[in-house]
């Protein structure tokens, strides 16, 4: 592995979220096909949803109706065509096949954590969102377990059309590493050796 950073990481991230934009016309769309549907306006009118599903409520309260309806909308399409040349250039100079790095940039929230809302779903610091954001293929693995037998994983980021290639460095390392391990307090399956 060759490290490599990407100095405008965060402004890329964050321009081209499009999630508040985009999410009430999509879910209303796929709910409109459904028997018995409702919109988002429906379900939160209603309180027919978890209160603890702050950005269902950040949908329902703040995105429009329509994406298009968005002034920063079509920025965020933009910058995303932006946030992939800059990948797949870093990729590129350095001769990279794939980007590596965590899953998220802490660990899982503890129960207190989240009854405490130390993160929101938008505040979360993960990077699940970064291949997701500038359009590119991606895989989650393993990595191991942190202190505690905390399970902790990292994401695999290729180029355009290069599942095939993800998968088999996916299944490179998971032959390799073999970082899994069921826990503790499951029981073993009926034909696994205890």
């Amino acid at each position: 592995m060759d490290p490599v950073s990407m100095p405008e990481l965060m402004r890329f991230i964050e321009v081209t979220s499009l999630y508040l934009s985009q999410s009430r016309y999509d879910i209303d769309g796929f709910l409109s096909k459904r028997p018995g549907s409702h919109t988002i306006g429906e379900l939160y009118d209603s309180k027919r949803f978890h209160p603890r599903l702050d950005l269902f409520t950040a949908i329902a309260e703040e995105a429009p109706v329509d994406p298009e309806e968005d002034p920063d909308y079509h920025r965020g399409l933009a910058a995303r065509e932006e946030f992939r040349r800059a990948i797949l250039n870093l990729m590129a100079s350095e001769r990279l096949d794939a980007i590596v790095y965590p899953n998220s940039q802490v660990l899982p929230p503890t129960r207190q954590e989240l009854d405490d809302w130390k993160w929101t779903v938008l505040t979360f610091p993960t990077n699940a969102l970064i291949a997701a954001q500038a359009d590119l293929p991606s895989i989650c693995l393993p990595a191991g377990f942190a202190e505690g037998d905390v399970p902790v994983g990292f994401e695999l980021v290729g180029k355009p059309y290069g599942e095939a290639e993800l998968l088999k460095l996916a299944y490179a390392y998971e032959k390799a590493a073999s970082p899994r391990k069921p826990p503790a307090s499951t029981p073993p399956l009926p034909d696994e050796p205890r």
